[in-house]
């Protein structure tokens, strides 16, 4: 795949080859020579561009030993992250050198510390290990967290067992895990969430999840979230209780999802409604900014696709002025179906990591863009999704009558848009018409009247 070559420094496509899944397993074959374990897979788990900044991409490591007649098998997660710029590169390599102290690579007798490439001007590393994210790899070590999960209530109380899994990361941004507790021999398996971030957006975050948490209890069933039941400043570590329930399916025509569609519309008319605030702004600017970058890299691999997205963006700049402002409300940030967990009819709202202060058609533009099936396999399929969308509308806007919505169509163009932009990126089978059929769709929303 060609690309750009952002201001003069490493093309998209060296970046991508000296990176790629080849790369990947010779890196983690020397990372594990030596320990008696070998290789039996090493799978891409996705991709991450900020042009002109960096790339990121992450694999799944699958090893295997001989154990008591059995095989035994672990998996590892490791990072690559590239700077296309030189100057962006030397900065970036002095401060993880100074950091770590040329440390070593061991994944499997101590930690995976980042190797360092200049020729591509990228660095390895392995999970727990994250030069952004300090913390995390003791907020990741059973012993280091007992004593928040499950202290010990005497010196002979026997201690608890902690087993500790990989749910979400996102190198250099956040990591979410999920801690199986078991107090004592024969007890029930108590299950605790734990999230580490950048900087000081996990006590942010924490306190909006206390706020949010106080405004469930008295929002008769409009709103259900997770308890938030601790912040740790030492491993910047924000604890919160298991959800009930298993994530929305992406079968719009499961009447799960359209009643799905309705409590999300409850939910995120509650957060608007309750005047709190938040820390963090969620901007309409650099999303529009992003995508000029998105629209010259498509355009290379994608002509149709890029001729598309240039047309979509010159409308959008076009209607912009002319679309007055909204009102700025607490809002999600990443409101889709699946940030939903159903349990016997009710829904609990999670994964709230983009949490920020918004113009009020954000998640609501996000939430109808993400509503669409990127491929549909039957008509039946897109109708449901449409029926799911307008029942969605009608119940925000009964629960909410006097909200700006001026900007709506502005909103949900935009994440059809970055749908797009993700398909790209992910280069699956099929992107390049899915890609085409959202962002058609992007610019017939445009035309629309906000509902």
């Amino acid at each position: 795949m060609p690309g750009p070559s952002p201001s003069g420094g490493l093309t998209l496509d060296l970046v991508q080859r000296a990176t790629n899944t080849a790369a990947a397993r010779a890196l983690a074959a020397v990372a594990i020579d030596g320990t008696g374990w070998t290789l039996s897979g090493v799978r891409r788990l996705g991709v991450r561009l900020e042009p002109p900044v960096a790339y990121w991409a992450s694999y799944r490591v699958r090893i295997e030993r001989p154990a008591r007649g059995t095989t035994e098998t672990r998996s590892l997660t490791l990072v690559a992250r590239a700077c296309f710029q030189t100057t962006d590169w030397q900065g970036y390599r002095t401060w993880l050198s100074e950091l770590y102290d040329d440390a070593p690579c061991r994944p499997l007798d101590g930690l995976g510390y980042p190797v360092l490439v200049d020729a591509s001007q990228h660095a390895w590393w392995f999970y727990p290990v994250d030069p952004h994210l300090p913390t995390l790899a003791t907020a990741t070590d059973p012993p280091a967290v007992r004593r928040l999960l499950a202290p010990r209530y005497s010196p002979k109380t026997p201690p608890a067992r902690i087993h500790v899994e990989l749910v979400r990361y996102l190198p250099e941004i956040s990591a979410a895990v999920r801690y199986r507790v078991v107090d004592k021999p024969g007890a029930a398996e108590r299950v605790v969430y734990g999230k580490v971030y950048r900087g000081d957006r996990g006590r942010d975050l924490h306190e909006t999840m206390q706020a949010l948490w106080t405004l469930s209890q008295h929002s008769d069933g409009l709103l259900s979230v997770v308890e938030p039941l601790a912040y740790d400043g030492e491993l910047a570590l924000h604890l919160e209780q298991a959800a009930p329930g298993l994530p929305l399916s992406s079968d719009r025509t499961d009447p799960r999802f359209h009643a799905g569609a309705v409590a999300a519309a409850e939910a995120l008319a509650t957060m608007h409604g309750s005047g709190l605030g938040s820390h963090s702004e969620l901007s309409l600017a650099p999303e529009i900014a992003r995508l000029d970058d998105v629209a010259h890299a498509m355009s290379l691999v994608h002509p149709d696709g890029g001729r598309l997205l240039r047309d979509l963006l010159a409308k959008l700049r076009s209607r912009l002025p002319k679309a007055a402002a909204e009102e700025e409300v607490l809002t999600h940030g990443d409101l889709k179906y699946d940030q939903f967990l159903e349990d016997n009819g009710r829904f609990t709202l999670v994964d709230f990591e983009d949490v920020g202060r918004s113009e009020t058609s954000w998640d609501l533009g996000k939430w109808c863009a993400h509503a669409v099936p990127s491929m549909p396999e039957t008509w039946e399929e897109s109708d449901a999704a449409e029926q799911a969308r307008r029942a969605f509308l009608q119940r925000y806007l009964a629960l909410r009558p006097d909200a700006t919505v001026h900007r709506f169509p502005i909103y949900e163009a935009v994440h059809l848009a970055n749908r797009a932009m993700v398909l790209m990126w992910g280069q699956s089978e099929g992107w390049e018409g899915a890609a085409d059929s959202l962002l058609t769709l992007a610019m017939e929303r445009l035309q629309t009247t906000a509902p």
